[in-house]
């Protein structure tokens, strides 16, 4: 059945059809119209969070899966580079065993792509996108991200598995060339060893020069206005503090839409790249991926004027004025009054045909 909009007055009417019944509607399916207007509550959302403490190994994996770890996989580009969930943590390493040490560089990561709740274009996800984690290195003064350089980097998004050299995103990093080398949030084009743009980079006291110190980072991105932010923590030289937790201090603001409507946004984690010294690695923890819907103001004009007329044996139509929110639900239950509400956050599927819309409680059907 199509909606049928009523012109005079902002009214709206609907027929609802529950097919297969031969009780008249008028006694068989009671209805109640939800005269509060449809609002959706910002309720943060884990889209999925990773800590690494389960299925450890201490046997790297070169391609794949990493090890029997779920969920992620590793590419590289360079015979010994690698990665295993050991120690619960994430290690990336330039020195897996026997073979000779090469440049390359190493990618631990997930595919996000059919992640519940995650849309690859970053604009599109609505309201605020929140990424946590740890990360730490062990170079005292990491180079940065041309080939041979050792440079450690949190992929927030990208476009491409081949990390280094392939694929579009956003990413938090930590090396570069000079003395300092600070955490900088960046966009990049042509893989982590391609072109690196600066949008936020560490300024506050005590946050503009790292080495190996364990670090808890969060990044957020508002898409409706293409708004990032970076929060840093030093936790110190001895173990990762949990970054959902405690206090991390703003970096400041920037916008950037630079990729933010590119699509396949899909592969989020950590990388390493470096030369031939023995044994260098990084490590990662505490994975977080967030969404916080948008705010929406409550309405202040509820729906009214709500009139049944054409009353069926199979349908009925239903008219009502409407208030002044962004939307209305309607419920219906049969043989008897709803007795449930639509859950907060939720945008619950309608369909006319009573049955086929989202269920709420037992046997309360969205019909609108």
């Amino acid at each position: 059945m199509k909606n049928i909009y009523c012109p005079k007055n902002s009214a709206f009417c609907i027929t609802l059809r529950c097919f297969g019944k031969k009780q008249s509607l008028a006694l068989y399916c009671l209805f109640i119209i939800l005269l509060t207007n449809w609002i959706e509550v910002s309720a943060q959302t884990t889209l999925f969070n990773d800590n690494f403490n389960t299925n450890n190994s201490a046997t790297y994996s070169t391609t794949g899966a990493i090890g029997a770890y779920p969920n992620w996989n590793v590419t590289r580009l360079g015979n010994d580079w690698g990665a295993r969930v050991n120690s619960n943590q994430l290690e990336l390493t330039n020195d897996v065993g026997a073979t000779a040490n090469a440049n390359g560089w190493v990618f631990g990561h997930r595919d996000i792509n059919a992640l519940a709740g995650w849309n690859t274009i970053l604009s599109s996800n609505s309201g605020t996108v929140t990424w946590e984690f740890n990360m730490r290195q062990i170079r005292t003064d990491p180079a940065g991200f041309g080939v041979g350089a050792y440079g450690a980097a949190f992929v927030l998004a990208g476009t491409s598995a081949t990390m280094g050299t392939a694929g579009s995103g956003y990413a938090v990093v930590l090396g570069q060339s000079g003395a300092t080398d600070l955490i900088r949030l960046v966009s990049f084009n042509n893989g982590l060893q391609g072109t690196l743009t600066n949008i936020i980079t560490s300024n506050t006291t005590g946050l503009t020069d790292f080495g190996t110190e364990y670090l808890s980072v969060r990044i957020t991105y508002i898409s409706a206005s293409n708004t990032w932010q970076l929060f840093l923590r030093n936790d110190g030289a001895t173990a990762f503090a949990d970054p959902a937790g405690g206090t991390l201090v703003s970096q400041g603001t920037a916008v950037n839409n630079t990729y933010t409507s590119t699509t396949g946004m899909r592969y989020i984690g950590g990388y390493w790249q470096g030369s031939t010294t023995a044994t260098q690695t990084a490590f990662f923890d505490n994975v977080y991926l967030k969404i916080t819907p948008a705010a929406c103001t409550a309405p202040t004009t509820q729906a009214s004027a709500i009139a049944f007329s054409s009353v069926g044996n199979t349908s009925l139509t239903l008219n009502w004025t409407n208030g002044n929110g962004a939307g209305r639900v309607i419920l219906a239950k049969e043989g008897a009054s709803v007795d449930a509400n639509p859950t907060n956050g939720a945008n619950p599927t309608a369909n006319l045909a009573f049955g086929s819309g989202t269920q709420f409680g037992t046997g309360n059907y969205t019909v609108f």
